[in-house]
């Protein structure tokens, strides 16, 4: 990989060595870009995943006990009266 790097540099003259590495930077930073979008959209997915969980939780309490649930469905009706 070294070799190909020093031979490429080699054979790119002033301006276009220039030019090749604002390219290659700009690539870098989009490719920055794109892997803090990714990271950030994994760790929406997951927190989306634990709070679905959590209610899914609370939904099997609440539907397990009877008297919670008669207490969340007064609360529940009321709300939208």
């Amino acid at each position: 990989m070294t070799f190909f790097l020093l031979w490429l540099v080699s054979t790119i003259s002033g301006h276009n060595l220039r030019t090749y590495c604002q390219v290659m930077l700009q690539m870098e930073q989009e490719q920055q870009a794109a892997d803090d979008a990714r990271r950030y959209a994994e760790d929406d997915a997951a927190a989306q995943r634990n709070v679905a969980n959590a209610l899914q939780v609370v939904v099997k309490l609440v539907l397990d006990r009877p008297i919670l649930y008669a207490i969340c469905s007064l609360i529940s009706t009321r709300c939208f009266i």
